[in-house]
């Protein structure tokens, strides 16, 4: 999960879109995306947070 957090945090921060992610993340702007979505679906963010 720490990559894919580090991923949101720096999107959210630097403005850039999933394609543009540096590859240092070690994810690809599809895979980063993709996975956001489903643990966003799986409300794992939510549980994360709490």
């Amino acid at each position: 999960m720490d990559s894919l957090a580090g991923t949101d945090v720096f999107a959210a921060i630097s403005g850039c879109t999933w394609k543009q992610l540096p590859p240092g993340f070690g994810l690809s702007g599809v895979t980063a995306f993709r996975r956001f979505t489903e643990w966003t679906e799986a409300r794992v963010w939510a549980s994360s947070i709490a």
